[in-house]
Order: C-alpha cells, then sequence, then structure tokens
C-alpha cells in the first residue's frame, strides 16, 4: 500500500484494463447488422443509398469532361463498390529444387496447358476475320 492513496500497487481495482478472457464482444453476435440486408430494405423503402449518389454525381462529372471531380468521387465511392484483393488468394508454390518428382510432372503438365491456352488465344487474335484480303 502507498501512503498517498490508500491503495494497494494494482491500482484501484486489480482487474482493470487489459485482455481478459470473455471480454469484448462475441464474434457473430445477433446485433451486428449484415450490409447486403440493410442496402436490400433500404432499397425497398425507396430510399436512395449514399452510395447511388456518389456514382451519378460521378457519372454527371464525367460527362461535363470534369475528369479530375469524377475521378475524386470514383476514388471515394470504391469501397463500397470493389472488394480489397486479399492475401489469402495468393497461391505459394515451393521452389522446383524443393518439389518431388511427382509435384515436377504436374507443374509441367500445367506449364504446359497453358502454353497451349495462350498459343490458341495468339492464333485467333491475328486470324484474318472472312471476307478480309
Amino acid at each position: 500500500m502507498t501512503k498517498s492513496t490508500g491503495v494497494g500497487r494494482g491500482g484501484a481495482r486489480a482487474n482493470s484494463g487489459g485482455r481478459r478472457p470473455g471480454a469484448g464482444r462475441l464474434r457473430g453476435s445477433k446485433t451486428k447488422i449484415y450490409r447486403p440486408h440493410v442496402e436490400k430494405v433500404l432499397a425497398d423503402l425507396g430510399g436512395v443509398l449514399p452510395k447511388e449518389v456518389m456514382l451519378a454525381a460521378m457519372r454527371r462529372h464525367y460527362q461535363a469532361e470534369r475528369y479530375d471531380k469524377a475521378a475524386r468521387i470514383a476514388a471515394l465511392a470504391a469501397p463500397y463498390i470493389h472488394p480489397r484483393l486479399s492475401a489469402a488468394a495468393i497461391t505459394v508454390r515451393p521452389r522446383l529444387s524443393e518439389m518431388s518428382d511427382d509435384e515436377l510432372q504436374a507443374f509441367l503438365g500445367e506449364v504446359a496447358e497453358a502454353e497451349q491456352e495462350l498459343n490458341g488465344a495468339d492464333k485467333l487474335s491475328s486470324a484474318k476475320p472472312a471476307g478480309s484480303a
């Protein structure tokens, strides 16, 4: 105990602050609002969503060739329309020197398939349309 406060060194309450098991909001709690559901309800009620207002303003500026203002509004509207890319979508392969023989054969097969797809796309794009000289 300290003389000035008359309270022990742990503070007024020993368990105050810090992380404790069971504390805080539970994951997936029922009061959490589901965004697509809210947008559907607002649309059903005839309300205009802020996203729609931003897109309309952006299109108006773009058509009036005020590209700087359109780009500014597009940057503000982007988080509501396009999801951020996540690192979970990236697949990491082991180095070739760490692969077994079976894994190397499977990898070479994938490379060959990709080359065939690319060559097929090149042939299609370089083909002349019917009736041209």
